[in-house]
């Protein structure tokens, strides 16, 4: 283990504090706190620069802070000896000018990883760590470490596509990046759609950018950036390193940086299929446990009963026998019906709520109980897992209700309700739910809202349960694609 964090092979420290005009610290991270002998980043805050440095680095900040008036960004090194005259510790410093006027100071300490052979063993023992990792923040946070110590990019960031946002999302990024806009907001700014970093992704292609503060389609204007290297993290995302003010990246850098990020989308492909993988296993193990559990009262029944059919010769024994057997075929089929429906939804259609609705009602024998919906709206959805969802909500209802139950499907204005008029749900009761085998029934097979909120999971919607108007329940799915059609009450019965 290092300074900047598993997997990076080096033993380079990187501290970021920023003065105000008037010198004074107004924001220190960890490692610069660590570097001067401060137990706390809040130790400096507030206290000028000369209070708190060794003067052995008068010379080099007074410099730094001169220079950076005029050019916005300059370079120092300071070398401390010891009293034999050798070299005891070196540090590197960079002084860079931010958008709202402080002075942001990135001080580098430690031995540097010079020879390309020795850059690419470190990216080799990182790329190892990544890859043995199936957690997301884990990986993003080391690709930022090897970024800032093993290849000495202290401006980097890096962002992910999600589901649920056009844009790309920052998910990790170094301290410098953050406080280069301002120390007071340290949250890192997400990519919209339609500039240059996120055609840069949409490609898979790096892209080098030796002027960023004039090129037309850049993401962040403000940001005083003038060389920058935006390459694709696989189709998961992007990793942009930054040089600020006048600089420029080497070309055997953007080389090793793009090969970084290749390797970080590699990782995160690893960590994606292994989660579906864990994801699969517990399907398999909650199927395998109604087969060595919620199957042996049934067969216990059937067995039992065939036995006393035989030994009087009373058939009416059997009507246990087929119950039975119902119930197992109820239980194999929504055991088989999680496991399939817990996969991702590929392509999505779009979907009538009430044709949808409609045709769930009519599959399931309904009694006295009536169907309404009130608006004919489309949602985003796959056809048939919507229908399953809506099957198992009717079928709740009518098992749980009074005989006339009343049930109701409306669209809201970020997804769809189904309520009904019944006796409704304990709230002590509400978050249970949905757990797999959960029932208050004795022909139940506690499957059925599991699989809801699977079908719902699996379409990146968000799905709770809450009281009626009528006292009823009310399943509320949020997160849905929804175009909201002409009112058209549609009443079954």
């Amino acid at each position: 283990m290092d300074a900047c964090g598993a997997g990076v092979r080096s033993s380079t420290r990187v501290g970021v504090a920023v003065f105000d005009e008037a010198g004074r610290h107004v924001f220190a991270n960890g490692e610069y706190a660590a570097l001067y002998g401060y137990d706390e980043p809040a130790e400096l805050l507030d206290e000028h620069w000369d209070a708190c440095l060794p003067s052995s680095h008068d010379d080099c900040v007074t410099d730094g802070l001169t220079a950076v008036e005029r050019s916005g960004r300059w370079f120092g090194t300071v070398r401390e000896f010891d009293a034999d005259g050798g070299a005891e510790r070196e540090y590197d410093l960079t002084f860079v000018r931010s958008t709202s006027g402080e002075t942001v100071v990135i001080v580098r300490e430690g031995d540097r990883l010079c020879s390309h052979e020795d850059r690419l063993a470190a990216l080799n023992e990182a790329t190892q760590y990544l890859f043995a990792t199936e957690r997301t923040s884990v990986i993003a946070k080391a690709a930022i470490d090897v970024a800032q110590c093993v290849f000495d990019q202290p401006f980097v960031t890096l962002w992910l596509e999600t589901d649920d946002s056009d844009h790309l999302l920052p998910v990790a990024g170094s301290d410098a990046s953050r406080v280069l806009a301002g120390y007071e907001d340290l949250e890192l700014p997400p990519v919209p759609p339609g500039t240059l970093e996120m055609e840069t992704f949409e490609s898979g292609e790096r892209t080098v950018v030796q002027d960023y503060s004039s090129h037309p389609g850049r993401a962040f204007p403000d940001l005083p950036l003038s060389s920058v290297l935006l390459a694709p993290v696989g189709e998961y995302g992007l990793l942009c390193t930054a040089v600020p003010h006048a600089g420029e990246l080497g070309e055997e850098t953007v080389e090793l940086l793009t090969l970084l990020a290749r390797n970080v989308g590699v990782a995160l492909d690893r960590a994606s299929k292994h989660r579906e993988l864990e994801r699969r296993n517990e399907r398999l193990d909650q199927f395998t446990g109604v087969v060595s559990h919620d199957l042996r009262g049934p067969l216990s029944v059937i067995s039992g009963n065939v036995e006393i059919a035989r030994e009087t010769g009373e058939t009416a024994y059997l009507d246990e026998v087929d119950q039975a057997v119902e119930r197992m075929d109820r239980l194999i089929s929504e055991v088989l019906t999680l496991a399939r429906e817990g996969e991702a939804v590929g392509d999505p259609e779009q979907v009538s709520l009430v044709e949808t609705a409609t045709r769930a009602w009519h599959s399931l024998p309904t009694a006295d109980a009536t169907l309404v919906v009130d608006e004919d709206a489309i949602v985003t959805a796959d056809p048939e897992r919507l229908q399953t969802v809506f099957e198992n909500l009717f079928r709740n209802s009518i098992e749980h209700g009074h005989g006339d139950v009343t049930v109701t499907v409306e669209s809201t204005g970020d997804g769809f309700v189904v309520s009904d008029d019944g006796p409704g749900i304990p709230e002590a009761e509400r978050e249970s739910v949905f757990d797999r085998g959960f029932t208050t029934s004795e022909d139940g097979t506690g499957f059925g809202l599991a699989i809801v909120e699977t079908v719902a999971e699996g379409h990146g919607w968000a799905v709770s349960v809450a009281e009626s108007d009528a006292g009823g329940a009310r399943f509320v799915f949020d997160g849905a694609d929804v175009r909201h059609g002409p009112r058209r009450t549609v009443s079954e019965h």
